[in-house]
């Protein structure tokens, strides 16, 4: 699933925990943010050595995109933020340093992520990474694709995109109500 896509489907979730749900998104997204830093290093890299005149080749936004998923930083934090044995570490740690196992904003965070590898497990087939990496390389494949045609990517799109649109109504109705009912018990109390 892609990156914004988490954050949604995250925020629909946990949207009632006012306190916390800003959290569970960004742990629920944070596992793809290395793929916008490496972007924009790589964007800056290829522009200061432009400038600089140690290279005179062009930016090129395909060979960035392309780029990024080879350097080595990028490969070792990929399949760090999608492995379940480094959230269970993280897990661990966490939890035993706050001693709880439901909410504080640490906790909010590891469940958003938790989520993330999970749907991840589900949505990749190609570019699956190894689940309990670093301990093993052993790939999992999803039964779908978000993107890929030959793993139901298009049908999977077309369906998230409804339901994603489904939901955005679902929530302009559900303000409009509280709206609505505030405004009519504001009337009647005054």
């Amino acid at each position: 699933m892609n990156t914004l896509h988490h954050g949604f489907w995250t925020y629909m979730i946990f949207r009632r925990k006012k306190q916390f749900v800003k959290y569970f998104v960004i742990g629920s997204m944070a596992p793809d943010f290395i793929y916008f830093i490496m972007f924009f290093y790589l964007l800056l890299k290829s522009l200061l050595l432009n400038v600089l005149g140690f290279t005179e080749t062009a930016f090129s936004l395909r060979s960035a995109v392309h780029g990024l998923f080879d350097e080595p930083v990028t490969i070792v934090l990929r399949q760090g933020g999608h492995s379940l044995f480094v959230w269970v570490l993280a897990f661990i740690l966490i939890a035993a340093i706050s001693r709880k196992l439901w909410v504080n904003a640490w906790l909010a965070f590891l469940y958003g992520w938790l989520g993330h590898i999970l749907i991840d497990l589900l949505t990749h087939v190609q570019d699956a990474v190894p689940l309990f990496y670093p301990i093993s390389d052993k790939i999992y494949r999803g039964p779908i694709s978000y993107y890929d045609r030959d793993f139901f990517g298009r049908e999977f799109s077309m369906i998230n995109t409804a339901m994603i649109g489904i939901a955005i109504l679902y929530l302009i109705i559900e303000k409009a109500r509280k709206y609505s009912r505030n405004k009519s018990s504001y009337r009647h109390g005054a």
